[in-house]
């Protein structure tokens, strides 16, 4: 409809969304930074994981993007993407969400 995506159209109120995606993304930025013996802060990732502005909604599934400094990294280690397949958000999906959100049915 022409308006910027919200949360609520992507995810379940009260299923735990929030927990999920921080969760995830902490695993998965710790993993691709895993040679700079980096784990970045809870705080920071929920922060940034969590703003619908920095989600790509794709065929396969949601890309968050996480611009150098938002996960409270040094500049140096720059940006990351974490992608979640939609299989795996599917417990925490909204009924009738956006194409091209598929839960694979």
């Amino acid at each position: 409809d022409g308006r910027a995506i919200a949360a609520s159209d992507v995810f379940r109120a009260g299923s735990g969304w929030e927990d999920f995606l921080t969760q995830r993304s902490i695993a998965e930025i710790t993993r691709q930074f895993a040679e700079y013996d980096y784990a970045p802060p809870a705080r920071d990732v929920r922060e940034t994981a969590t703003k619908p502005h920095l989600w790509l909604v794709g065929e396969n599934g949601l890309t968050i993007l996480f611009p150098p400094y938002s996960f409270g990294g040094p500049h140096v280690l720059g940006g990351a993407e974490v992608a979640i397949p939609w299989a795996d958000l599917r417990p925490y999906l909204t009924p009738g969400a956006p194409a091209p959100i598929g839960t694979g049915a």
